[in-house]
């Protein structure tokens, strides 16, 4: 279904390796509404703490540029 090997699956619970992009694809397409929604909210979440780490202490105001400019694309998106 996935198309992983069980070496794989242990690499990535041990956190040696993470999936591809493609197996994060399918699991996406398998996955049911809620299971979509928790995937996305780990996805930025694991987005927003490397933000917060590459700008550092003071990068709070680039920090909310970028959430600002994601808010106003997602409300274009939506138009």
């Amino acid at each position: 279904m996935l198309g992983v090997t069980p070496a794989a699956i242990t690499k990535y619970l041990k956190g040696n390796t993470h999936p591809s992009d493609e197996v994060l694809r399918r699991c996406v397409d398998f996955a049911d509404e809620e299971e979509r929604f928790e995937i996305k909210r780990i996805i930025l979440d694991d987005i927003t703490s490397s933000l917060k780490e590459f700008l550092g202490e003071e990068g709070e105001e680039e920090l909310s540029i970028i959430l600002k400019n994601l808010k106003d694309r997602s409300l274009k998106l939506k138009a």
